[in-house]
């Protein structure tokens, strides 16, 4: 607990973040959103703090005045059209992403998602792509590859949480409930053989496309 009263941690933050008061003093307690790309994942995947859907949509962010780092994103959620706020604070160094390929952060894991809703970005994105490009629209077959390609970038953040020379990811690393549901239900599915696998997969996939 901070001298302000303000629980610590990530998941107070994602509490706290549903008003209009910044949810913290000090802007080095903000979440580090690696990417602009990231933090907008993140907002996406939040509650509304009124419905509760998962239908916020980013409509841009500002400069907080009081570090350099740290950014103001405005959401509003699609269905009840409530407003939200959230800050993040940004690396020093930018993270390179002038190749034309999603990209989601550096080499670090993330620490705004876990392990388990990386996996569920990565199962969604894919579940979104027709197994056969022939006959789609050009506009179509281009939001494909953008979604094959996010989600190949979604299975190498899972990668991220392997520490070297580990076969599987510790349980310890799921830290959200919805993370943790799917490590209970797939275990298996956080071991480096069948992720190495599932990078096969989506790199398959992202082939047989045009480049959106």
């Amino acid at each position: 607990m901070s001298a302000m009263g303000i629980p610590d941690g990530l998941d107070a933050y994602r509490a706290l973040s549903g008003g209009f008061a910044a949810p913290a003093d000090d802007p080095a307690r903000y979440p580090l959103a690696r990417t602009i790309a990231e933090a907008e994942l993140y907002i996406s995947l939040q509650p509304c703090h009124v419905c509760r859907e998962r239908a916020l949509d980013t409509e841009g962010f500002d400069f907080d005045e009081r570090a350099e780092r740290v950014r103001l994103f405005r959401a509003v959620c699609g269905d009840c059209r409530a407003l939200r706020r959230f800050w993040f604070r940004f690396p020093v160094e930018p993270v390179p992403t002038g190749d034309g390929h999603q990209r989601f952060g550096g080499p670090q894991a993330s620490e705004l998602l876990d392990p388990g809703e990386w996996m569920i970005v990565a199962d969604d994105l894919l579940a979104s792509v027709p197994a056969d490009p022939r006959g789609l629209t050009a506009e179509r077959a281009g939001q494909a590859w953008q979604d094959a390609d996010a989600a190949l970038a979604a299975v190498e953040e899972v990668l991220k949480f392997l520490g070297p020379g580990e076969d599987r990811i510790p349980p310890a690393a799921f830290r959200s409930a919805e993370g943790g549901e799917v490590w209970r239900t797939g275990a298996w599915r956080f071991e480096r053989a069948w992720l190495d696998s599932q990078l096969e997969i989506c790199r398959n996939t992202l082939a047989a496309y045009p480049r959106g």
